[in-house]
């Protein structure tokens, strides 16, 4: 998991952070996990998937992983059809790490934690992306207060297009702080 000292700037971390992947790789390691923080100075990565995408491009052995994507903070058709592009690309080399997500980073998406919506949420954008990636009937969906529907498809026009390559879907793993956790509870 990249590690950066507050302050340095960008362009400059993640060229570093991207050519320590590459060494990783060089190197032989199995794998490596890129955490989704918003409001954390110190791991700063806001979009695993990108970076992820530009790393890939640098290597050829090394699994790469998001470590994690926090669920509650992103709608499942998005979600859905970003993870299964990016496992496309990565061609068998892509682990979906997932999370509910910190409690600072909850609020700035405006989530309760203190209810419990963020663990909420964390199981109905996995159900969602996990259905939507199965075949799907048509039909009207919601993921907290947001409705969202799953068409009828018309070919070649629309309809839910991009499925993982990994199948039935890229391995998944559920990220926890202890081994009594809440989040073990939903990764059962």
């Amino acid at each position: 998991m990249p590690l950066r000292e507050p302050g340095q700037p960008p362009t400059e971390w993640i060229e570093h952070d991207l050519r320590q992947i590459e060494v990783l790789d060089e190197l032989g390691f199995a794998e490596a996990w890129i955490g989704e923080h918003n409001v954390t100075p110190w791991e700063p990565i806001a979009s695993p998937e990108i970076f992820i995408a530009a790393a890939l491009q640098r290597t050829s052995q090394i699994r790469l992983g998001t470590g994690v994507s926090c669920l509650p903070h992103h709608h499942p058709v998005q979600l859905a059809n970003r993870i299964a592009m990016l496992d496309q690309m990565a061609r068998g080399r892509f682990n979906w790490g997932i999370g509910v997500s910190g409690f600072h980073e909850s609020e700035v998406c405006g989530i309760d934690w203190r209810s419990g919506e963020h663990r909420r949420l964390f199981r109905e954008v996995l159900d969602g992306v996990l259905e939507l990636w199965s075949d799907p009937k048509p039909g009207p969906r919601s993921y907290g207060r947001i409705p969202y529907e799953v068409i009828e498809p018309a070919a070649p026009l629309t309809g839910i297009h991009l499925k993982p390559y990994q199948l039935p879907h890229p391995p998944i793993a559920v990220a926890c702080v202890t081994p009594t956790s809440e989040s073990v509870v939903q990764a059962g």
